[in-house]
């Protein structure tokens, strides 16, 4: 995958967004197998707990994993629309300022 730089704002409520674009991302999950260019868009929010800490991310993505115009022309068009939900303890987020 060769990295394109990529953007994310963080409002002071912990609101979040941003665009993932990639070149030569492969996906696999059992129902389909793709390499492909595309971007992702993402929206979510970091959670607090009572004294301010940031305790988990939930969010949206969707977007492209592959367009057959400017992506790999050998696949079809690939949309992703998937649902980020917290995941076991809270995390140290300190390291982002939050």
């Amino acid at each position: 995958m060769v990295p394109v730089p990529t953007r994310t704002a963080i409002l002071a409520d912990g609101v979040f967004g941003g665009n993932l674009e990639f070149d030569a991302l492969t996906v696999s999950n059992g129902l389909y197998n793709v390499t492909g260019n595309g971007a992702i868009q993402v929206r979510g929010r970091v959670h607090r707990d009572l004294e301010g800490n940031a305790v988990n991310v939930t969010g949206q993505l969707i977007g492209v994993l592959n367009d057959s115009i400017d992506g790999n022309l050998d696949a079809g068009d690939v949309l992703i629309k998937a649902t980020i939900l917290p995941a076991g303890s809270a995390f140290d987020a300190e390291e982002f300022g939050l």
